[in-house]
């Protein structure tokens, strides 16, 4: 061999300095998407708990920050822990799968490990129809625009968030008490 003929080759041994510069960015990006999203804890709460103006039982949230982060609400009836159903929003924080503002690094839905048996699984499946060991309903809902970082669309992302949320609690939440109340699991 003569001369290196891969384009790509090439290319990065002209440019390695700048492309390992880059590279170390992302666990910054990384970091940054994770800190957006807890920090719309309390807006995600407040849309959950306008929903339930209707006289409902009392809406409590709680985030987690560990290796699957989220932000999860549930009823005061509901059980609580992480094992029993609630509705959640949930990113990935730990590599190889961490956050980056793309579209599928939000999941929303119902995780639960407890009371999967009286989920209507047929009554969510065109909208919620992820499932798996820890999710009884779910769907993918990152960003669905062009370029977060330009102009407000991260601005628009939230509002998107938000909204997805507050959807997800005003269909999943009457399927939660439903199966708990099958499976025996509401408060009096």
């Amino acid at each position: 061999m003569k001369r290196i003929e891969d384009e790509r080759i090439r290319f990065y041994l002209q440019h390695r300095r700048q492309i390992e510069e880059w590279s170390a960015v992302e666990p910054d990006v990384h970091e940054s998407a994770h800190q957006f999203y807890l920090g719309l804890a309390d807006e995600l709460h407040a849309a959950v708990r306008d929903v339930c103006r209707d006289g409902s039982d009392p809406v409590m949230s709680f985030k987690s920050t560990k290796n699957w982060p989220g932000i999860s609400f549930r009823r005061a009836a509901w059980p609580s822990g992480i094992e029993n159903p609630h509705v959640r929003l949930e990113w990935a924080h730990v590599p190889p799968r961490r956050a980056l503002f793309s579209r599928d690094d939000l999941v929303c839905g119902v995780r639960a490990q407890r009371y999967r048996d009286g989920f209507l699984h047929e009554r969510c499946r065109d909208g919620y129809p992820n499932q798996t060991a820890w999710w009884v309903a779910s769907q993918y809902t990152g960003y669905r625009g062009r370029n977060i970082w330009e102009n407000d669309n991260l601005e628009v992302y939230r509002r998107e968030i938000v909204n997805t949320v507050r959807r997800a609690w005003i269909d999943l939440a009457p399927l939660i008490d439903e199966a708990l109340r099958r499976g025996g699991g509401m408060s009096p």
